[in-house]
This record gives C-alpha cells, structure tokens and sequence, in this order.
C-alpha cells in the first residue's frame, strides 16, 4: 500500500545519505592520503638501508660501546658503493616514547617549574648531513666529542621558538640528568611520530657521549636500498656473528608506518562508501521497478490518452531524483557536521578541501538517475492495451 511505498522511499533516502556521507569522509581521506604524500617530513627520505642493533641483547658490556662502534661504521662503510653513514639511536618516525627532561635555567614552563620534556635521540657527527635535517645556526657534533669531554646538545627549532623565542640558544646551558649541558646548534624540525602531529622538543646529543643499547646504521649510496639493507646485515654479522641485528630495511619500510594510517583510512571509508551506495542503488532500481509495476495501469493510461514516452519517462526519474534530493540534502549536512570530528584525523587537518563536498553529490545523483532511468525506459515502452489486460 502507499504506507509500505513511503516506508520504502524513507530507507532509500537515509541509504543514499549514509553513501553521501561516507562518500565524502573517503573523499577527504583520499586528499589526506595524496596531502601524506607530499608533506616534508624534515629530513630527507631518499633511498638508504638501515640496520639495528641491540647491543645489550648481544652480551656487550656499556665498557664495550664506543670500539663497537667504531668496529661496526667502519664495516658498514667499507660495503661497496657506500658512500655516508650515520648513527643514532632513534630515527625520526618511530613509535613509542624515548625521552628525558631537560632543565631550562630561567624559562618556566606551564607548572611554574623550569623542566620540559625533549625527545632525545643521541646521534654520530654525519647524522644531520645523512638524514638531511638541516642545521639552521650552530654546528654539527664532532668525532672527538666522548665522556671525556664537555656535555654539548643540539636542539630543534620547535624547542628554541618555545624556550628561547627571537634569541639565539647557541652557548645556552641546559641541565640534562642534572650535567650542564651547552647547546652547540639549532636543527630544523624533522617529524618525529606522526604527519598530523606538531613537532616535538628534540634534544640531539653526542653518540659517544652517553650509553645507549641500541645502534641504528643508517647508510646510503649506489646500492638499491634493499641488497644495501642486506649488505649491512652481513658487514655487521662479519664484525661478531652472535650479534644481535634487530632488523635490517630500507628508509621506505621504515617510513611505512607514516603512510599507513592515511591509507588504511581511505581504503576502509572507500570500501564502506563502495558498499552504501551499491546499496542503495540496489534499493532505489528495486523500488523503482516496484513502483513502475504497480504504477502500469496508470502509465498505460497516460500513454493511451496520448503521453509521449519522454514525459512517462521523466514522470518517474523525478520520484527518484526527488528522493535523492531529499537523502543528498541530509547526507551533505551530516558530512558538514562530522568534519570538525575528522580535521584531527587528517594530514593538514586545518584545511579541508571542498572538493569532495562538491563531487560526491553531483556523481551520486548521477548514479541514481541511471539507477531512476532504467525501470523509467521499460515504463515508457509499455503497450497500454498489453498493460490494461494485465489489469
């Protein structure tokens, strides 16, 4: 009856928002994706191979540091076709804390003390010129510097904009496990966990000039990134084959975890749109063709007293273009309603692209006036004599 046909018409018009909200959230997913690609990160993320090594997990002693140091770069820089390497033991763009708080003589922080907490990551001399994270004053770390000599730290801009505004921190103290610690340069902000994130306060210091168990090799050349990675896994197994090598990957596995959200994001909402709209096209051809059905009298009727086959068939396209009005209209509004809820899910989240807004609607009421215009096409071929005997 024409209460079961309006219940029907009410769930083809909320289908159809569901698919233009969804439609649009893949929309801006997919531009957060293409955005992902083409933010700078800080640091250069050409080709190398990277190797990790856990020290402690291999037996040696913190005595035994620094000559496996020296032991292990000197083997990965005799590899053929390499050409700089560098040491850390933190890269940028990796999971979980590593961290310590830092002592700012003179700067208060939010609780009225003068503590803030830097990411750290202990690095070799070559580290910024390999990685590519730019030194904007101040300069790099050297050779000589050990546990013997003066403790020295390189921090990032994000750290001396927040701590030392319009000044130049180079020759500031700042106490770092309660040593005085002089600051030596100013690195330009690599990303340290996320491509949605702000970027943190780093704390660069000397490789050598405090224990760390774990060593990451990070070494480019000629090699492809991936026969490089292996080489250095068998340079380093030929220092000591009991060492224990973490993992051995090229700078694009490793950058994998930062293009995995936006993706896994635009691929799940692609696939969820997909799936709404296929529906409710299905649903809106299915009540289409019912409605016809029951509407043959009618039509035949119309064409009998001399009704062209264009307006029949424009007489039933506007039923369903109407419904995709009305379910357009609540999809766009909802789509408008939840974007504040997904700008912290999306790389450049401050600027959502009108785009898909635009796009989605126009192609979903596209698709539903293909899915309108089939069972209008059969309607208008009826033979009203053929459609009254039916009857």
């Amino acid at each position: 009856g024409s209460q079961g046909a309006r219940l029907r018409s009410v769930l083809i018009a909320g289908q159809l928002a569901l698919s233009l909200l969804l439609l649009v959230s893949a929309g801006l997913f997919i531009g957060s994706m293409r955005a992902a690609l083409r933010v700078d990160p800080g640091f250069s993320t050409a080709a190398a191979g990277i190797l990790t090594v856990d020290l402690r997990g291999s037996g040696y002693q913190p005595s035994q540091y620094a000559d496996s140091y020296r032991k292990l770069r000197e083997a990965i820089g005799r590899i053929p076709g390499v050409e700089r390497v560098a040491v850390s033991d933190r890269l940028p763009m990796t999971i979980g804390n590593s961290g310590d708080m830092v002592g700012v003589p003179g700067v208060e922080n939010d609780r009225r003390g003068d503590e803030f907490y830097f990411e750290s990551s202990r690095v070799s001399p070559e580290y910024f010129d390999v990685l590519g994270v730019r030194l904007h004053q101040g300069e790099s770390f050297r050779a000589t510097q050990d546990t013997a000599t003066a403790a020295v730290a390189i921090v990032n801009r994000a750290a001396a904009d927040r701590l030392w505004p319009g000044e130049n921190p180079v020759g500031r103290t700042v106490r770092t496990h309660g040593v005085a610690t002089t600051i030596v340069g100013v690195a330009e902000n690599a990303r340290d966990r996320g491509l949605t994130e702000s970027p943190r306060r780093m704390l660069y210091t000397p490789l050598l000039q405090s224990y760390s168990p774990t060593m990451i090799f990070v070494a480019r050349g000629a090699s492809p990134a991936a026969r490089l990675a292996d080489q250095m896994r068998s340079a380093a197994l030929g220092v000591d084959p009991q060492l224990f090598v973490v993992s051995a990957k090229t700078m694009d596995q490793h950058l994998g975890v930062m293009y995995f959200l936006p993706r896994m994001a635009a691929w799940l909402m692609s696939g969820f749109a997909f799936l709404a709209l296929s529906l409710g096209c299905i649903g809106l051809y299915g009540a289409m063709s019912h409605a016809v059905a029951r509407r043959s009298r009618e039509l035949a009727i119309r064409l009998a007293l001399g009704a062209t086959p264009a307006e029949v068939v424009r007489l039933v396209v506007r039923s369903g273009m109407l419904l995709v009005t009305i379910g357009g209209a609540i999809g766009l509004a909802l789509a408008i309603a939840t974007t504040p809820f997904l700008r912290g899910f999306l790389v450049g989240g401050g600027r959502v692209s009108i785009v898909p807004f635009v796009i989605v609607p126009v192609g979903l009421a596209l698709v539903t006036l293909l899915a309108s215009w089939l069972p209008a096409r059969r309607a208008a071929r009826l033979n009203p004599i053929d459609a009254m005997r039916a009857e």
